[in-house]
């Protein structure tokens, strides 16, 4: 596919010494190559397949976006507005089961965050 594309293959190693590939789209790709040949010949390029390690943070953030919807003042409208900022990049059940909030109330952020912008200000109707 990358050949299709107009790439070409500039990998400084054999395949059988790592999966890793590197491709160039460049007219004359003996610059890349070279460059990164004398990378590998310096040790610079990484070739073990390590899996990164992953921290998950989505049970703080959501324990503590939970917390500040349960610990808000303003009532119900104020946690429509906190929860306008998210409603729209979350799954609906996600919401429901993550935040223990009501169906009525992610509907009710979603039309907020509409018509006002996430998390802003309601804006006042003239009369």
């Amino acid at each position: 596919m990358l050949i299709a594309c107009g790439c070409t293959n500039v990998t400084p190693f054999e395949k059988k010494e790592s999966n890793i590939e590197f491709w160039s789209r460049a007219m004359d790709p003996s610059a890349d190559k070279e460059t990164l040949l004398n990378l590998y010949n310096a040790g610079l390029i990484c070739l073990k397949n390590n899996t990164p390690i992953i921290i998950d943070k989505s049970m703080n953030f959501w324990e503590s976006f939970k917390s500040t919807l349960d610990n808000n003042r303003r009532d119900i409208d104020g946690k429509i507005r906190i929860l306008s900022i998210i409603a729209e990049n979350f799954r609906y059940n996600d919401l429901r089961k993550k935040l223990q909030v009501s169906p009525n109330t992610i509907n009710s952020a979603r039309k907020y965050a509409r018509l006002n912008s996430p998390g802003a200000i309601a804006i006042v109707k003239p009369k």
